[in-house]
Formats: structure tokens, sequence, C-alpha cells
């Protein structure tokens, strides 16, 4: 039997409104806490090269190495990504130790994938014979498709002095959230 009495009507409607505003709420704040806690995610894309690796030759008697690549983004910051390096260890020829470090200048390119004006960075790692992370850069290419190439060159990168080393550098087509 269907009443047609107002008042339960109203308290019903008014329990109703008032649980879907606690749980908005509740969603609100835990999407907020979420967001602002998030752990990089990896950022997805392709790669050209075997392994995203960079197998390099560096400047310490002719020291080798082998550095695979990752690009992860924090959700909390749009249009940033964080560049990242491991290394497998260094060995090298001469009078190589457990303390020497191959001395590399790497260099990162990137750009939005439709731009020919690139963004350039060398930076110098000193790469111990152990296991170990090398790199960690943060780049601003913002939200969208980029390119980036990573390695090592003979040129710098800004002057096009000789440098004495070289790698196989990996070419990604990343996109960044």
């Amino acid at each position: 039997m269907v009443s047609n009495d107002g008042g339960n009507v109203k308290i019903r409607t008014m329990v109703a409104s008032g649980a879907a505003a606690v749980g908005l709420a509740a969603t609100t704040a835990v999407g907020a806490a979420g967001t602002a806690s998030a752990a990089p995610v990896p950022v997805p894309g392709v790669w050209d090269a075997i392994a995203q690796a960079v197998y390099y030759v560096g400047q310490n008697d002719f020291c080798t190495g082998v550095i695979d690549m990752r690009v992860e983004s924090d959700p909390a910051k749009p249009g940033s990504a964080t560049v990242i390096g491991y290394s497998r260890g260094a060995s090298g020829h001469g009078a190589w130790n457990a303390e020497s470090t191959c001395t590399i200048d790497f260099a990162l390119t990137y750009n939005d994938a439709g731009s020919i004006e690139q963004n350039k960075k060398q930076l110098r790692i000193d790469v111990p014979t152990y296991p170990t992370e090398v790199l960690r850069e943060e780049i601003h290419p913002g939200s969208g498709l980029i390119a980036l190439t990573t390695g090592v060159s003979f040129q710098d990168v800004h002057t096009y002095a000789f440098i004495p080393q070289y790698s196989m550098g990996a070419r990604g087509y990343l996109l960044v959230p």
C-alpha cells in the first residue's frame, strides 16, 4: 500500500541526501590524498633500442658498460617525467680495479614528437663497477607525445667539441601524462 505521508518522504530524502553527501566527501578526500601521495608510474611508450639500453664505451681506459633506461611520471605533476638510468656495472682495461669508475658525458634530448626544436641536457656520470642507479633527471616536456633520445655521444651537445666516448643510444616515443 502506498502512503501519501509527506513526512516520511522528507525524512527519507534527507537521509539519502546526507548519505550521498558523506559518500561524495569521503571519495573526494580519498581521491585528493591519493593524488598527493601517488607513487610514480611508468610512462607508456615505444623504444626502438634493444631492451631500452645504452651500450657505451667511456672515457677511462676504454671502459664499457650498459645503462638500462626507464621513464616514470608523478601523477601529481602533469607534463613532467623522470628519466632513470640503471647501470649494470662498468668494466675496463689497463689499470682497472674495484674502486675505478667509468666517466661518461650522458646526453638527453627530448621534444614533443611534432616539433624540430630539441631540449638538450648533458650530464657527467661516474659509473661504478657494481650495478646501481646512476641517473635520475627530471624533464618538463609538457603533456602528450614526446621523442626522447638518450646516449653517450662523441660530441658535446652544446659546443660540439670531441669527447673520447661512444654509445649505442636508445630512442623512445613516450606519452607523458
